[in-house]
């Protein structure tokens, strides 16, 4: 029998060895989520963010990239080879694709994007973390 997770799905995470797609599907984010063995980042403008977000997601808009990341860098220069997943609105968007290249472009080689963006986590009726 396979665990449920807290995000109503079987808990298999994605593989996660040192090759990672360009791209991941929704399931393949969600398991990679809930795994927490790599960082999620949220490339939306911050005011999104603050609006809701997905469980420990941090904040690394493409609007204001050099001044998030400055403030992460110490924690992120820790690990360059641990897992990266990068997610914006939805599938229309760049800013995860312009994240994760600039992330690739620093030296952190895992990093993959949720190319289907916030809008499909919030249609699959997945947790969100929100202003209190």
């Amino acid at each position: 029998m396979q665990a449920i997770d807290e995000f109503g799905g079987s808990a298999q995470a994605m593989n996660l060895g040192t090759e990672l797609p360009a791209r991941v599907s929704l399931n393949e984010f969600r398991a990679f989520v809930v795994s927490q063995r790599g960082w999620v980042f949220d490339a939306r403008p911050e005011v999104f963010y603050e609006m809701g977000h997905v469980p420990s997601a941090l904040s690394l808009p493409r609007e204001d990239f050099e001044k998030a990341y400055t403030s992460l860098r110490a924690k992120l220069e820790t690990d360059k080879q641990r897992p990266i997943a990068v997610y914006c609105s939805d599938e229309d968007c760049e800013d995860s694709e312009m994240v994760g290249e600039a992330l690739r472009n620093l030296g952190y080689e895992r990093a993959t994007v949720l190319k289907a963006g916030r809008s499909q986590w919030d249609l699959a009726g997945l947790p969100e973390v929100k202003p209190q």
